[in-house]
């Protein structure tokens, strides 16, 4: 019976959580959660690649055509992660890292069409996990540098 038991056992420890296990309702480009455009929007759970979230994503709707802003601030300055910008195609338009000890927003700016985008958050290693806000706004908006960042 030892000789059974052993490699079930093994299998199991080496299954382990996915990278994205534990995402939740958020870890998935068709389950992501809607953000307003000119609004902060702090994500409680964030990213916790040891835990099984390991990517978040957020949905957007840009009512013009214009300059876009992105911003993704993390209250973790060590977390390493990966931020990019995709349209409804699924087509990504652009992608930053943050880098460990880096305290500043990861930022995004550029020409943009009306229509639905999305921003992913991704952290990078296993060992990475933080509390974050995401901001999109459109040059000439709503007051743009008048909302202060996320306490």
């Amino acid at each position: 019976m030892r000789r059974t038991l052993l490699p079930s056992l093994f299998l199991l420890a080496a299954c382990g959580i996915g990278p994205d296990g534990n995402s939740g309702t958020d870890g998935k480009r068709s389950d992501a959660q809607e953000i307003k455009l000119d609004e902060w929007a702090t994500d409680e759970n964030g990213i916790d690649y040891g835990h099984g979230d390991r990517t978040d994503w957020k949905r957007f709707v840009v009512p013009r055509n214009g300059t876009l802003f992105v911003e993704v601030a993390f209250d973790n300055a060590n977390v390493k992660a990966v931020v990019a910008l995709y349209d409804r195609y699924g087509r990504k338009l652009g992608e930053k890292a943050k880098e460990k000890g880096k305290g500043e927003p990861v930022k995004f700016e550029g020409e943009v069409g009306k229509g639905k985008y999305f921003v992913q958050v991704m952290a990078r290693d296993s060992e990475d996990k933080s509390i974050y806000s995401v901001r999109v706004s459109m040059e000439g908006g709503s007051n743009i540098g008048d909302i202060p960042p996320p306490e």
